[in-house]
């Protein structure tokens, strides 16, 4: 017998668990008031939290990019729940678009890569900072794959008002995608430039089908080992494929762009603003139709994955993969060590 509960104007079916987390548990649910009946996202989780996420997703509400606030409705007894009714993104996470592909040529990256920034900048317009940009927070539309959607996690970034942004000190986010100031949260950091890195790990994951590091801070030797390259003038695309003995396969654009995020002084970091700039983004006609114009076929990114792969021809011993969840070990260990 299915377990169905009415939530003002929406029937929520609790055997219908869409996902779950610390963040609570989201399942399928039903708007009876539209026409025809219109299916969403139900997510349960503590009052607080997800009145705050509401008040969020109202105030970055516009962006087609931006998942779509449909209700909020909180159980008014105590130590009751809420619940945030969300647009449904039936199209799965981006993360396992890269699982499934290994690795997306630079024209099919393009589009991911310039709704996510168009939808950041829309964020920060609004005053709004994300501190959890990942793959994993990017989901697509059935109806058009190509088409990101954004799960919200964010802060204000100028509360009040403000024009100034604030000093944050907590070190919030998932590791592998935090940027080296988050380490050093208790210093204080600016939040966008902590998205920008997220962003370039973004890029740089989908185009080579890895991450390059497991955490930004010198106790991981891949870190330590860019930060030293860095000093001495190494860029961070040729630094990462050179711990593996290779050439970055990225085109010049592609390399260049992912450089200016992945820039350790959070300071000389690229913004989103100059990103949305770019030519990597923005590139001329002949360049985004022509085929080969750029190295971004996904025959050129079949080549690069056996050329990750550690040839025993040349006595190389493949790294371990990045420690972390078992999906992002799998395919890091995938793509380092696929056979020629």
């Amino acid at each position: 017998m299915s377990s169905r509960e009415q939530i003002g104007r929406f029937e929520v079916n609790l055997d219908r668990l869409l996902g779950s987390g610390g963040f609570g548990q989201v399942f399928r649910a039903v708007d009876q008031t539209a026409s025809p009946p219109l299916y969403v996202a139900a997510k349960r989780g503590r009052v607080a939290d997800l009145r705050r996420e509401a008040q969020i997703l109202e105030l970055v509400a516009g962006h087609p990019a931006i998942i779509e606030l449909h209700g909020f409705v909180e159980d008014p007894r105590p130590g009751g729940r809420a619940f945030l009714f969300l647009e449904i993104c039936s199209g799965g996470e981006l993360f396992d678009r890269l699982i499934d592909s290994g690795c997306l040529s630079e024209r099919a990256a393009r589009p991911f890569a310039r709704n996510i920034a168009e939808a950041l900048r829309h964020c920060l317009s609004r005053g709004i900072a994300h501190r959890d940009v990942k793959l994993e927070n990017v989901m697509l539309s059935a109806e058009d794959p190509r088409a990101p959607k954004r799960i919200v996690f964010a802060v204000p970034l100028a509360p009040d008002g403000s024009v100034e942004p604030v000093l944050l000190y907590d070190g919030v986010g998932s590791k592998s995608w935090m940027a080296p100031e988050l380490f050093f949260a208790s210093a204080g950091y600016h939040a966008p430039p902590v998205d920008c890195w997220a962003y370039g790990v973004l890029v740089f994951s989908l185009l080579s089908g890895f991450f390059p590091f497991d955490e930004a801070k010198a106790s991981d030797w891949r870190f330590a080992r860019l930060a030293q390259s860095v000093a001495n003038g190494v860029g961070p695309c040729d630094a990462i494929f050179r711990m593996y003995n290779r050439s970055c396969p990225f085109s010049p654009a592609a390399r260049e762009f992912c450089d200016a995020l992945l820039t350790i002084d959070a300071t000389a970091r690229a913004t989103i603003e100059q990103c949305l700039n770019h030519t990597w983004l923005t590139p001329p006609p002949s360049t985004a139709t022509a085929r080969g114009a750029y190295l971004d076929d996904d025959v050129v990114y079949r080549t690069a994955e056996r050329a990750l792969a550690a040839g025993e021809e040349e006595g190389l011993v493949a790294p371990p993969p990045p420690d972390g969840a078992p999906r992002l070990m799998r395919q890091t260990a995938r793509v380092l060590c696929a056979p020629p």
